[in-house]
């Protein structure tokens, strides 16, 4: 399920966003030429809208809030803290504006929770006796 989670999550970002609005990265834009800080000459494909990398860890985070983050002591905020941290350096790194990733990150909130009422209903309807 969370690899079909993060197929859909990065097929959805890159062919119905980032191919659809074509709007350039950061470390792409002419106008921030020589203003943005891009390492190891890495900038990633031409457009940027919006950030696949945060879209994809804050469905992986969102889905596994579901099922174990009552479970285990700390782990919704040291799992919230890792998608965030990944979706930051998506800045830091000049390959995405804030509003790229705040669009990721909701996207992949969306699709954690659809993914994680699927599953449930998959897992209700097919095993009952787990639930």
């Amino acid at each position: 399920m969370v690899a079909l989670l993060i197929a859909t999550s990065d097929l959805l970002s890159v062919h119905a966003f980032k191919n659809v609005f074509l709007r350039l990265r950061p470390c792409h834009e002419p106008a921030l030429n020589g203003l943005v800080h891009i390492v190891n000459n890495k900038c990633g494909g031409d457009y940027g809208f919006y950030s696949s990398h945060a879209s994809n860890h804050f469905a992986i985070a969102t889905f596994l809030l579901f099922f174990l983050g009552k479970r285990l002591r700390y782990f919704t905020v040291l799992i919230l803290f890792w998608a965030t941290l990944i979706s930051y350096s998506r800045i830091y790194l000049g390959v995405h504006y804030p509003g790229d990733v705040l669009a990721g990150a909701m996207a992949g909130i969306l699709l954690g929770i659809f993914y994680a009422k699927i599953y449930d209903l998959v897992k209700k309807r097919f095993l009952p006796s787990i639930s």
